[in-house]
């Protein structure tokens, strides 16, 4: 391999790396609130809705979250 050619497979590489790690993320993410929306299902007294502000605050933070940091990347590169 020439020089350019392995500039454009580590860039390529790096690419790569960056989708994957936003895809973890994003599994991650989705793991952790169905987890939590399990969790607050039990905790439900008999009678209470789950439709409650405190029900929704680690998705709402968590997407924020997602949104900020991967999205730039997602941006950036054309997605």
């Amino acid at each position: 391999m020439n020089i350019q050619d392995e500039i454009k497979y580590q860039e390529a590489k790096k690419r790569v790396q960056k989708i994957k790690g936003f895809y973890t993320h994003l599994l991650v993410y989705i793991l952790v609130n169905l987890m939590i929306i399990v969790l607050n299902f039990k905790d439900l007294a008999p009678g209470e809705s789950y439709f409650q502000f405190k029900n929704f605050m680690t998705a709402f933070f968590g997407e924020s979250d997602l949104l900020l940091m991967d999205f730039r990347f997602l941006y950036r590169n054309g997605f």
